[in-house]
């Protein structure tokens, strides 16, 4: 994407446009150079994206630990607070597709909570359609 001109450099040169305007902006960020570009653009709030959402029907199949991934928002997020000590971090991604594994960043990382994404909205539907599609298949006719 980069190459056509439509990469994360514009994103980084938007968020910089946005605040011209005092439009409150959120972010994703994947290396901690990134994180540092966007709070020097002056985002409101990063998120350190560890990858697509595991979990699921379309979930990631490949995606670090949850230790790695909490190693991996830590470092992003210490980037991005040495540029803005102020800026709110989000984690997000990767391993973190439910409660229990998002108690994991908070317990282990510096985040000011979590943006859920595929775990809020894409995994809750596909288990709840999944469970009454098996109840519906387990019904017996009797004639």
């Amino acid at each position: 994407i980069d190459a056509t001109g439509l990469g994360y450099p514009e994103e980084v040169k938007l968020v910089e446009l946005c605040q011209k305007y005092d439009m409150f902006t959120s972010v994703y960020a994947t290396t901690p150079e990134e994180a540092q570009q966007m709070a020097r653009a002056g985002a409101d709030i990063i998120s350190p994206h560890v990858h697509l959402t595991a979990g699921g029907m379309i979930g990631a199949g490949e995606v670090p630990d949850l230790d790695l991934a909490c190693q991996k928002v830590e470092e992003m997020a210490q980037a991005a607070r040495e540029v803005n000590p102020n800026i709110i971090v989000l984690a997000h991604g990767g391993p973190f597709e439910d409660p229990v594994s998002v108690q994991v960043a908070f317990d282990k990382t510096s985040v000011d909570g979590y943006l859920g994404a595929s775990s809020v909205e894409r995994l809750p539907v596909e288990r709840a359609i999944t469970q009454i599609v098996q109840e519906f298949k387990a019904l017996k006719l009797h004639k």
